[in-house]
């Protein structure tokens, strides 16, 4: 599996959890935010591959009354059957909640 085809599978993952409402790079400041929007999804994830196995980074905006901790189990969850089906490894996942959605 290469890099682009990790990217693919995070990124079908984060969209297919319900409650999170938006996906932002990690370590941006409020002036980056409108900068952030012009680029692509796909650039916004971290993806790596490591000797160890894939690491996957993001940061979160989830609605409101929903648990962090079960949407993360949930990436983490899926994350991990998608790469064993491929015969590939889960090293870690750096998941941030960067603020929560009131609708």
């Amino acid at each position: 599996m290469d890099l682009e085809q990790a990217r693919e599978i995070f990124l079908q993952v984060l969209s297919s959890i319900p409650g999170i409402v938006s996906i932002h790079e990690i370590n941006l400041s409020s002036e980056q935010i409108d900068e952030e929007n012009k680029k692509d999804i796909s650039e916004i994830l971290q993806v790596e591959k490591l000797q160890k196995g894939w690491r996957f980074g993001c940061s979160l905006v989830i609605l409101y009354g929903l648990s962090a901790k079960s949407i993360v189990n949930q990436i983490y969850k899926q994350l991990k059957f998608i790469l064993s089906k491929n015969k590939e490894k889960l090293y870690g996942i750096n998941i941030f909640i960067k603020g929560v959605h009131y609708e």
